[in-house]
């Protein structure tokens, strides 16, 4: 349960963030908080970053309403390595 080691860009980062930051990426499925901070209070999973089942449960919400793996971007670098 950690926090991604990525920074942001110029490109990438979101309101309230500036090039340089840390990444809001949190749990060991690196679920990015700003982009699903909706589904996170909606859902009653603010424990998310230390709770594994909380983890894995809004992975799971992701996964569902993305369709499949699309958020996540390293499952595509990996296919793209295919």
């Amino acid at each position: 349960m950690v926090q991604s080691n990525h920074t942001y860009s110029e490109t990438n980062a979101p309101a309230g963030f500036k090039p340089g930051d840390r990444e809001q990426s949190f749990c060991m499925l690196q679920i990015h908080e700003p982009v699903h901070r909706a589904v996170i209070t909606a859902h009653g999973l603010e424990d998310y970053r230390t709770d594994v089942e909380q983890c894995v449960q809004l992975g799971r919400i992701v996964y569902d309403q993305a369709g499949g793996f699309y958020p996540w971007t390293e499952y595509h670098n990996i296919l793209a390595m295919r």
